[in-house]
């Protein structure tokens, strides 16, 4: 199966709005799914990023990857330094396409840069993916909403 990335576009909200309402997504992102307002800032907190993109999969966005600026202590960002984060429909889980997909962005991103990922602890498709594209277990830690998330960096 093959697929596009492109930037995230305004229109495409409504797109975005149903993936991340899917319970699977809402419960790994730790959205509100049934917050209007809640998914509409999810939304526009990709869109304005440097390195966002939805993956298109025959045309139509399946999934979105983004990497945010990392910030110090006092809040001034850390140059060459981002957590990635993405997700996929279910429909398309287990098809080896993220591991494409990171790979993929990941080319796409300045040289010298360190990449930080959160997975949730019993993601074990997430864990695998970060696994094959190079990224290594830092540690664990427990979220604000009491989950245990395994955090991977990769440095390049």
């Amino acid at each position: 199966m093959t697929f596009d990335l492109r930037p995230w576009q305004l229109a495409d909200f409504p797109a975005y709005q149903a993936l991340i309402t899917a319970p699977a997504i809402a419960t790994a992102i730790g959205i509100d799914a049934k917050s209007t307002v809640s998914q509409q800032q999810a939304f526009e907190n990709d869109l304005y990023q440097t390195y966002q993109a939805a993956i298109l999969i025959d045309g139509v966005p399946q999934g979105s990857i983004v990497a945010y600026q990392r910030a110090n202590e006092l809040g001034e960002p850390l140059v060459n330094e981002a957590d990635i984060a993405y997700f996929l429909s279910p429909a398309f889980w287990g098809h080896g396409i993220m591991t494409d997909v990171i790979t993929a962005f990941i080319a796409q991103l300045p040289p010298h840069f360190t990449l930080w990922a959160d997975v949730l602890a019993d993601n074990i498709g997430s864990l695998r993916v970060l696994e094959k594209v190079g990224f290594t277990n830092h540690g664990t830690y427990i979220d604000l909403f009491g989950r245990q998330i395994i955090q991977f960096h990769l440095y390049r």
